[in-house]
């Protein structure tokens, strides 16, 4: 490889004798970094003042504190991606660092592509924003924007330290869905659902995966309204080593306890560090007293992969010796049947493949509350998938199951019930949140007017507590 140097700094070459161009390298006297680039020229003495220009040009701008390296948005896209991924790779990678690159792989890159990084301006970004909204039959939740900008964010940092661009560039932001009371399901509306659910799932198809999406969304949602695990992330990422049968009195009364189960055994999930809206753990009771929410586990699992195995073996002895097994497996519980190999994955795919099961699930449920007059309330507002945890939370409301096992068991802080969901009836609410609430049906109590106010008052000092 012929070499010519400049100065102490730049040295022009070719690569090999078949190299058609002169490349020039220059390495900066400010920062010791190593600029290497084609002078796409063939002649020595052009191949001179291309160098010498390159040269001026990186001191001018480390000088003043301009951009140096002028790179396409794809390209520091995936060094921003490459850089997660080593981070995964090494076991450094926060949760939120994986999806991070997933945002920037599946919403920055589409549009953004072979634009100059340092060439994006705000008419460009509210270009990204407009395209980013206007083809949702929903509006983004405010926590989804959240992640997005933080994740804009960190990419110009990583921008800013490699050189590509100077001055960090603001992601506009878009109307996020405001916080109104939770929209929830009647028991006359479940009912209707219940069964056009399963007739939808054993309706025929020639496309096998719309057949995979009806059956899986019939067992989604009963997971989802008899646990009140978020959709999304947090049902995404349950396996079924996160159950356990446990054989005791965990709840402070009879009444209580029948609301989750007829069997002496109550079936826990344990939702992992780092798996929830929160990153905490968190123990949730299912509500298994209709043998819904284990009959939907049984189904996912005579379908999927490795599980169906389990299954075969043990469905023949009990449905809860087979559950009981089943739970000895660390797969994960919400998969498609065409599914292989899914533990294999690395966190960045299984990113990924939650994302994009997430949203086929939930476009599903969407088309089908439309289809069947249950997407909008009489208040015009939106029911969705979320609205299945909403449903639970406010069953166990006015079912008199107290206030702080209910905050318990959704995640949420007490505060945060009154303000989102729907109460239950007054009377029950009240006995509930004072704790004197007993093991008697509150239908049978003959409540005064003048007790019930006093209930009110006591229930609004202790949300104000």
């Amino acid at each position: 490889m012929k070499k010519i140097q400049i100065d102490d700094q730049t040295v022009i070459y070719k690569r090999s004798d078949q190299s058609k161009f002169y490349y020039v390298r220059v390495r900066s006297q400010q920062t010791k970094k190593l600029y290497i680039k084609s002078t796409k020229q063939t002649v020595i003495s052009e191949a001179r003042k291309f160098a010498e220009k390159l040269s001026m040009e990186i001191y001018k701008k480390e000088t003043i504190g301009s951009v140096v390296d002028e790179k396409t948005f794809s390209f520091v896209a995936k060094k921003y991606i490459l850089q997660i991924e080593d981070k995964i790779k090494n076991g450094t990678a926060k949760k939120i660092e994986t999806e991070k690159a997933h945002i920037v792989q599946t919403k920055f890159l589409p549009f953004f592509k072979q634009t100059n990084f340092n060439a994006i301006n705000q008419t460009l970004l509210q270009e990204y924003v407009d395209s980013r909204t206007k083809n949702l039959n929903y509006t983004i939740s405010r926590t989804r924007q959240q992640t997005e900008v933080a994740t804009w964010n960190a990419l110009q940092q990583f921008a800013i330290n490699n050189n590509y661009t100077v001055v960090k560039k603001e992601l506009p932001k878009v109307n996020v869905a405001k916080s109104t009371k939770r929209v929830v399901f009647d028991n006359a509306q479940q009912k209707i659902i219940r069964r056009k659910l399963d007739e939808l799932a054993k309706e025929p198809s020639k496309n096998k995966t719309t057949i995979e999406i009806r059956e899986l969304l019939r067992d989604y949602y009963y997971l989802l309204i008899h646990s009140g695990i978020r959709t999304g992330n947090e049902m995404m990422r349950v396996r079924y080593s996160s159950f356990e049968y446990r054989n005791v009195a965990t709840l402070s009364n009879k009444q209580q306890q029948r609301f989750f189960s007829d069997d002496q055994e109550l079936l826990f999930c344990y939702l992992r560090e780092g798996e929830t809206k929160t990153d905490q753990r968190r123990e949730t009771i299912i509500r298994t007293a209709s043998g819904a929410f284990e009959n939907a586990l049984l189904n996912i699992a005579s379908r999927t992969e490795h599980t169906r195995d389990i299954y075969e073996k043990h469905i023949t002895q009990s449905r809860k010796a087979c559950l009981k097994a089943l739970f000895e497996s660390d797969e994960y519980v919400i998969r498609f049947s065409s599914e292989t190999d899914v533990l294999s994955l690395n966190d960045a795919k299984q990113v990924i493949r939650i994302t994009r099961n997430s949203e086929l699930l939930t476009k599903a449920f969407t088309k089908f509350l439309k289809d069947h007059s249950f997407y909008k309330d009489r208040n015009g507002d939106m029911r969705s998938l979320y609205s299945l945890r909403h449903t639970y939370a406010t069953e166990m409301l006015e079912e008199g199951v107290s206030l702080e096992l209910v905050a318990k068991q959704v995640g949420n802080s007490t505060s945060v019930l009154d303000k989102f969901y729907n109460q239950a009836n007054v009377s029950a609410s009240a006995y509930t949140f004072s704790g004197q609430k007993s093991d008697d049906d509150f239908a049978k109590r003959n409540m005064s007017k003048v007790d019930i106010q006093k209930k009110i008052k006591e229930l609004k000092a202790l949300l104000e507590d």
